[in-house]
Protein backbone atom coordinates (compact mmCIF):
# COMPACT_ATOMS: atom_id res chain seq x y z
CA UNK A 1 0.00 0.00 0.00
CA UNK A 2 1.66 3.27 -0.96
CA UNK A 3 1.02 7.19 0.50
CA UNK A 4 -2.74 7.06 -0.63
CA UNK A 5 -3.92 4.16 2.43
CA UNK A 6 -4.10 3.18 5.71
CA UNK A 7 -4.34 -0.52 7.21
CA UNK A 8 -4.72 -2.36 10.22
CA UNK A 9 -5.69 -5.70 11.15
CA UNK A 10 -7.93 -7.20 13.55
CA UNK A 11 -7.22 -10.73 15.55
CA UNK A 12 -9.33 -12.88 16.83
CA UNK A 13 -8.74 -16.69 18.33
CA UNK A 14 -9.97 -18.83 17.28
CA UNK A 15 -12.32 -20.21 19.51
CA UNK A 16 -15.42 -20.35 16.94
CA UNK A 17 -14.03 -17.95 14.13
CA UNK A 18 -11.95 -19.19 11.58
CA UNK A 19 -11.99 -18.40 7.48
CA UNK A 20 -15.33 -19.43 6.52
CA UNK A 21 -17.53 -18.27 9.13
CA UNK A 22 -15.30 -14.39 8.83
CA UNK A 23 -16.12 -14.50 4.77
CA UNK A 24 -19.76 -15.62 5.60
CA UNK A 25 -20.29 -12.64 8.15
CA UNK A 26 -19.10 -10.23 5.10
CA UNK A 27 -21.22 -11.68 2.61
CA UNK A 28 -24.09 -11.47 4.63
CA UNK A 29 -23.11 -7.43 6.30
CA UNK A 30 -21.56 -6.25 3.18
CA UNK A 31 -21.46 -5.93 -0.52
CA UNK A 32 -18.81 -8.05 -1.22
CA UNK A 33 -16.72 -7.56 -4.91
CA UNK A 34 -13.69 -9.04 -6.47
CA UNK A 35 -10.48 -7.46 -5.29
CA UNK A 36 -8.94 -6.24 -8.96
CA UNK A 37 -5.66 -5.05 -9.04
CA UNK A 38 -4.56 -2.82 -12.47
CA UNK A 39 -1.97 -5.18 -14.02
CA UNK A 40 0.89 -1.98 -14.77
CA UNK A 41 0.76 -2.63 -18.58
CA UNK A 42 0.21 0.10 -21.20
CA UNK A 43 -3.59 -1.31 -21.80
CA UNK A 44 -5.89 -1.14 -19.26
CA UNK A 45 -6.52 -4.81 -17.86
CA UNK A 46 -6.98 -6.13 -14.29
CA UNK A 47 -5.64 -9.12 -12.08
CA UNK A 48 -8.20 -10.97 -9.88
CA UNK A 49 -6.64 -11.52 -6.40
CA UNK A 50 -8.88 -14.26 -5.05
CA UNK A 51 -6.87 -13.78 -1.57
CA UNK A 52 -8.92 -10.54 -1.49
CA UNK A 53 -12.35 -9.03 -2.05
CA UNK A 54 -13.94 -5.75 -1.64
CA UNK A 55 -16.43 -4.55 0.87
CA UNK A 56 -18.87 -1.57 -0.03
CA UNK A 57 -16.76 -0.61 -2.38
CA UNK A 58 -14.83 1.20 0.39
CA UNK A 59 -11.90 -1.33 1.68
CA UNK A 60 -10.17 -4.54 0.40
CA UNK A 61 -9.93 -7.18 3.11
CA UNK A 62 -7.96 -10.04 3.15
CA UNK A 63 -8.41 -12.79 6.18
CA UNK A 64 -5.62 -14.87 7.38
CA UNK A 65 -6.16 -18.26 9.26
CA UNK A 66 -3.90 -19.87 11.31
CA UNK A 67 -4.31 -22.64 14.04
CA UNK A 68 -4.89 -20.35 16.83
CA UNK A 69 -6.27 -17.43 15.06
CA UNK A 70 -8.23 -16.04 12.20
CA UNK A 71 -6.38 -12.12 11.08
CA UNK A 72 -8.33 -10.02 9.32
CA UNK A 73 -6.45 -7.24 7.32
CA UNK A 74 -8.46 -4.49 6.13
CA UNK A 75 -6.48 -1.79 3.85
CA UNK A 76 -8.59 1.82 3.00
CA UNK A 77 -7.99 5.40 1.51
CA UNK A 78 -7.54 7.98 3.27
CA UNK A 79 -9.80 9.38 -0.09
CA UNK A 80 -12.68 9.76 2.84
CA UNK A 81 -11.05 9.01 6.33
CA UNK A 82 -13.20 10.36 8.64
CA UNK A 83 -16.23 8.50 7.14
CA UNK A 84 -15.01 5.47 6.59
CA UNK A 85 -12.97 5.29 9.93
CA UNK A 86 -16.92 5.28 11.78
CA UNK A 87 -18.29 2.47 9.49
CA UNK A 88 -14.46 0.32 9.44
CA UNK A 89 -14.53 0.34 13.21
CA UNK A 90 -18.36 -0.97 13.19
CA UNK A 91 -17.76 -3.46 11.01
CA UNK A 92 -14.22 -4.38 13.09
CA UNK A 93 -16.87 -4.08 15.80
CA UNK A 94 -18.99 -6.74 14.78
CA UNK A 95 -16.51 -9.91 13.73
CA UNK A 96 -15.01 -9.20 17.21
CA UNK A 97 -18.60 -9.83 18.83
CA UNK A 98 -18.70 -12.94 17.03
CA UNK A 99 -16.14 -14.69 18.91
CA UNK A 100 -16.05 -14.93 22.84
CA UNK A 101 -12.38 -14.82 22.87
CA UNK A 102 -9.98 -11.91 22.90
CA UNK A 103 -9.24 -9.80 19.99
CA UNK A 104 -6.53 -7.70 19.22
CA UNK A 105 -5.61 -4.20 17.04
CA UNK A 106 -2.81 -4.40 15.15
CA UNK A 107 -1.33 -1.60 14.06
CA UNK A 108 1.68 -1.64 11.97
CA UNK A 109 4.33 -3.45 15.42
CA UNK A 110 1.68 -2.46 17.69
CA UNK A 111 -1.16 -4.55 19.42
CA UNK A 112 -4.18 -3.49 21.46
CA UNK A 113 -6.79 -5.18 23.16
CA UNK A 114 -9.70 -4.54 20.69
CA UNK A 115 -12.76 -6.18 23.04
CA UNK A 116 -14.14 -2.88 25.07
CA UNK A 117 -12.36 -0.58 22.81
CA UNK A 118 -14.34 2.79 22.23
CA UNK A 119 -14.54 4.71 19.19
CA UNK A 120 -12.69 7.52 20.18
CA UNK A 121 -9.43 5.53 21.26
CA UNK A 122 -10.03 3.39 17.99
CA UNK A 123 -9.78 6.80 15.94
CA UNK A 124 -6.55 7.70 17.96
CA UNK A 125 -4.68 4.62 17.48
CA UNK A 126 -5.26 4.90 13.69
CA UNK A 127 -4.40 8.39 13.10
CA UNK A 128 -1.26 7.96 15.18
CA UNK A 129 -0.08 5.31 12.93
CA UNK A 130 -0.66 6.99 9.87
CA UNK A 131 -0.58 10.36 11.01
CA UNK A 132 2.33 11.11 8.91
CA UNK A 133 1.16 9.57 5.77
CA UNK A 134 -2.37 11.13 6.59
CA UNK A 135 -0.75 14.78 6.55
CA UNK A 136 1.08 13.98 3.08
CA UNK A 137 -2.44 13.00 1.70
CA UNK A 138 -4.33 15.89 2.86
CA UNK A 139 -1.52 18.15 1.60
CA UNK A 140 -1.45 16.81 -1.81
CA UNK A 141 -5.30 16.22 -2.33
CA UNK A 142 -7.04 17.74 0.89
CA UNK A 143 -10.38 15.70 2.46
CA UNK A 144 -11.93 14.20 -0.91
CA UNK A 145 -14.79 12.70 0.43
CA UNK A 146 -15.08 9.92 -2.02
CA UNK A 147 -14.88 6.40 -1.09
CA UNK A 148 -12.47 5.25 -3.58
CA UNK A 149 -10.40 1.79 -3.24
CA UNK A 150 -6.90 2.20 -2.23
CA UNK A 151 -5.59 -0.24 -5.25
CA UNK A 152 -8.03 2.89 -7.86
CA UNK A 153 -7.28 5.76 -6.11
CA UNK A 154 -4.81 7.14 -8.83
CA UNK A 155 -6.36 5.90 -11.93
CA UNK A 156 -9.26 8.22 -9.88
CA UNK A 157 -6.60 10.96 -9.99
CA UNK A 158 -5.18 11.06 -13.24
CA UNK A 159 -8.83 10.83 -14.35
CA UNK A 160 -10.05 14.42 -12.16
CA UNK A 161 -6.90 15.94 -12.85
CA UNK A 162 -6.24 15.04 -16.71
Amino acid sequence: MGMESYFFTISISNDIMNYDITKNFFEKSCKVGPYLAPSGKLFKRYIKDEDRFTIDNKAVVTIYESEKQTDVNFSLCFSNYSVNVEYIYNISKQISDLSKSDSYLILLDKKYQFNGMEIKHFKELLLLSHKEKYNIFITNYGNMNIDILPQNFYSYINKIWL
